[in-house]
């Protein structure tokens, strides 16, 4: 309390003003270190209250309804009847995936899904098209309305026919302003809007389509839909029926959650770039201090306490950190204006750039909590100044700072700041997610500071043959006052964060390249029947390709586990299973052996059964994953409906699957001689080199077999590349913050020791040396010191990178050592040229003014 009141006293301020009086551009210059963090913190912090302001305005347009129930499956009697009970409108919707053909554009195809709606959607929000006309014609049934890229694409034009399975008909305009999507974010494929009176001529419907249906309803305002529909015990009997349902709060909270994800990762790029301006802070108060020891004895002396000693520079401290936060503030409310540009198309809605007050208010907090934390880590030695000092040299508390408690009370502070700064960070349901990385960034700042001790201690032990200067600059790396640990730690620290967040990018990015699944298929095509399986294989030989891969297919859903009904199982907590595995159609294979992305981890492989009794469990080998969902192992039972016919099924096998590699991968896999009689379709893989080669076949097939949907699994690479690479790219341009908060904390570290330079340099001039050698040993020190931060914060970041791929996003891990290359060249290169550039003119000053203390 005494700290409190001392630090608010008149004189105190007064003091502290007086005093900085030959330090102020210096310390100025520190604050401008967590400018950038804080700029990050509120640009950030803003855009993501916009966000929420949107969604919460938006929200019933983004869902164009009030209620929206789904299913893989044309709804049952049952669910019919449940859905008679919801008042107000209903719309239904089907849609698919296919293949759209513009005969009129050389049959070039593509992959679309087809939309078809009852006439009245969308209840919120609206269709615009161009002409104005053509939405209410294609729900009368006269055409199909086309996105604008499909036209682009292909060069068509309104008026041009297409064909859709064994639909012709035309192009009666494009979408000004899309109906809603039943994602939160845009398909894969572009979308073609037909009328549902139509799409039986399309013969793609039936028993074995992928077709989902959709019902929209719009309630009266006085319903609430979670607390009046969406009752527990309506959810559990649309679970059981394998519908999902989707309110107004629940899209909000999907887009709420797809948000903090990307904020947080966001806010923790500005929480790395504030931590680095906090770093600035203390490296300041630090070098301050040792220039003031004998100001501070001399106050001592004259009746100064140790507590008004320790306020006076503790609002030297706050100021910049003051001076720092405001001009953040001012930066991120600019950097707001322009991040919308950048997450353009990535996002399914508009939003505005209000500035939020809540987000600066809450940056600033905690901005100068960091400041003060920082600075008080340096402050502790006021405290242990003695008035003698004031009298002679040497007389100073020898002890080590680690042994003063004031310095572990310091450090206590510190991390509970640093805690609370991290949950401030974190999304709301993954409060420990700042935790963890304040955690992690304080074992890695451990560890630049155990290397950069170690690296003091070889360079006092190294006696090499070098010559005289960069001998003596290798030395300068353990010489008192020597510069290791706040480079090591400072710059060290900013190269780990840099290189982790460019190595995690790229890594994952790299896991949606097409040219990284070289071999691999990419061509996968869907609903071929038996008889039409050789005339597509001979089309592919004729298109110089080669079959990959085929499999049979068939759907079947889930009904009982160990002999309980799945009803029973989700009212039980001990055996509950994931609402999604319910919900979906199990599409399962037969065949007599394992393949490349199957490896085989428990039981025996049954490929083949003979004269198969359907009364007798069936055995089958399941994958590991949808074991440990199912929370099944060996010998365990699980019923299917295979299309009207019950199974029992018996598992006599686990396998683990790769599911990264582009196969035909199943969770369940029958033994020959059980569903060869079951209706289903084949799937058949191949690979096109370029987008010609598939095109050319994608035409041919539509031709021939318009049933058959071709998946380009390089189209929907492409797409999650696309928006990966947006994603990444407002990823790097925070990550600049980060950049900016280093490169002026490694000019201050360097102006921080310049006093040290020109001492050392008047040394060695009253001892022979020219100016340049002294230049050399400038050189080799900064360039060292350079190298080996560089190099340490990037070897700690590929450890880093493989930590995230391991345990945070579940990917391969690959090892990119181009950001440590040239991370490591640009610091070397950076921290010599900013050196060299910053101690000009520190062997120009006279050595008797040095020596006498004049400057």
């Amino acid at each position: 309390m005494s700290l409190l009141r001392e630090f608010f006293r008149a004189w105190t301020w007064k003091m502290a003003w007086r005093d900085s009086r030959r330090d102020r551009r210096r310390l100025l210059l520190f604050s401008s270190s967590i400018v950038f963090g804080i700029a990050a913190l509120v640009s950030i912090g803003s855009l993501r209250d916009n966000f929420q302001t949107a969604i919460d305005e938006q929200a019933k347009e983004l869902l164009g309804a009030d209620l929206m129930l789904a299913s893989r499956r044309e709804f049952s009697d049952a669910v019919e009847e449940k859905i008679g009970e919801i008042p107000g409108q209903r719309v239904d919707e089907t849609s698919f995936m296919t293949m759209l053909r513009f005969t009129d554009a050389d049959d070039a195809t593509r992959l679309v899904q087809i939309r078809a709606f009852d006439e009245g959607f969308p209840f919120y929000g609206r269709v615009a098209t161009e002409p104005a006309g053509a939405w209410q014609d294609s729900i009368a049934g006269k055409g199909v309305v086309l996105e604008r890229s499909l036209l682009d694409q292909f060069d068509a034009k309104i008026g041009d026919n297409v064909q859709i399975g064994e639909l012709k008909t035309k192009i009666l305009g494009y979408l000004v302003e899309a109906p809603p999507r039943p994602s939160a974010f845009a398909a894969f494929a572009p979308s073609a809007y037909l009328s549902p009176t139509v799409l039986e001529e399309t013969k793609l419907l039936g028993n074995r389509s992928m077709a989902r249906y959709r019902s929209y309803f719009k309630t009266p305002p006085e319903v609430d839909v979670d607390e009046a529909i969406l009752t527990k015990e309506t959810e559990q009997f649309y679970t059981e029926e394998g519908v999902s349902s989707q309110s107004v709060e629940g899209r909000k909270k999907s887009l709420g959650r797809v948000l903090d994800n990307l904020y947080s990762f966001l806010s923790l790029i500005g929480f790395m770039a504030l931590l680095l301006g906090g770093i600035g802070i203390a490296s300041a108060i630090h070098v301050h201090i040792l220039s003031r020891l004998g100001t501070v004895a001399t106050l001592r002396c004259i009746g100064c306490t140790t507590t008004q000693a320790f306020a006076i520079f503790l609002v030297q401290g706050f100021i910049p950190g003051l001076f720092g936060s405001f001009v953040g503030t001012g930066l991120g409310v600019l950097i707001q204006k322009v991040t919308p540009m950048m997450v353009k198309g990535v996002l399914p809605f508009e939003f505005a750039t209000a500035v939020s007050w809540t987000a600066i208010f809450s940056s600033i907090g905690i901005g100068l909590l960091l400041c003060i934390s920082f600075a008080l880590l340096p402050l502790i030695r006021v405290r242990r100044i003695s008035p003698l000092a004031a009298l002679r040299a040497g007389v100073n508390n020898p002890t080590r700072l680690s042994r003063d408690p004031y310095f572990w009370t310091v450090v206590g502070i510190l991390t509970v700041v640093l805690l609370i700064a991290g949950f401030a960070l974190s999304p709301q349901k993954r409060p420990y997610l700042g935790a963890g990385f304040v955690g992690g960034l304080g074992l890695a700042m451990g560890m630049l500071a155990l290397i950069a001790k170690g690296i003091s201690r070889l360079a006092h032990r190294y006696r090499g043959n070098l010559p005289y200067p960069p001998r003596q600059g290798l030395a300068n790396l353990h010489r008192p006052r020597n510069q290791t640990m706040p480079f090591m730690v400072s710059i060290g620290l900013g190269v780990f964060l840099i290189v982790t967040m460019l190595s995690t990018s790229k890594m994952l990015s790299s896991q949606f390249d097409p040219s990284a699944q070289s071999g691999e298929a990419n061509l996968f095509l869907i609903d071929v029947q038996s008889d039409q399986k050789e005339g597509i294989e001979n089309l592919i030989d004729e298109s110089g390709m080669k079959l990959i891969d085929s499999a049979p297919m068939i759907s079947m859903r889930l009904t009982h586990l160990n002999g309980k009904e799945i009803s029973e199982v989700q009212k039980d907590d001990e055996t509950k299973v994931p609402g999604w595995i319910v919900r979906r159609d199990f599409r399962s294979t037969y065949r007599s052996s394992l393949v490349d992305t199957e490896e085989l981890v428990e039981g025996t492989w049954v490929g083949k059964v003979e004269g198969f009794d359907f009364d007798e469990p069936v055995p089958v080998s399941i994958g590991e994953g949808i074991a440990k969902d199912l929370k099944v192992s060996l010998g365990d039972t699980i019923g299917m409906d295979v299309q009207g016919l019950p199974l029992t099924l018996t598992i006599a096998s686990v396998r683990k699957i790769d599911w990264e590699h582009m196969g035909l991968n199943f969770f369940l896999v029958f033994p020959e001689g059980v569903l060869e009689d079951a209706p289903g379709f084949q799937i058949l893989t191949t690979r096109a080199e370029g987008s010609r080669e598939s095109g050319d076949l994608q035409r041919k097939i539509s031709i021939g077999f318009p049933n058959v949907t071709v998946f380009d699994t390089t189209l929907i690479l492409k797409t999650v590349e696309s928006i990966v690479e947006k994603v990444g790219y407002v990823i790097r341009f925070m990550s600049l913050f980060t950049v900016g908060a280093g490169i002026i904390i490694l000019i201050g570290t360097i102006l921080s020791g310049q006093r040290d330079r020109i001492e050392e340099s008047v040394l060695l001039r009253t001892l022979g040396a020219s100016r340049n050698q002294i230049r050399s040993i400038l050189l080799t020190e900064y360039f060292a010191l350079g190298l080996f931060a560089a190099v340490t914060g990037g070897l700690l970041a590929i450890v880093a990178t493989w930590a995230l791929a391991t345990f945070a996003f579940k990917v391969e891990f690959l090892t990119h050592l181009r950001p440590v290359f040239w991370a490591t060249v640009v610091t070397s290169v950076l921290c010599a040229a900013f050196g060299m550039l910053l101690s000009r003119g520190v062997t120009n000053h006279p050595p008797l003014a040095v020596l006498r203390g004049e400057r």
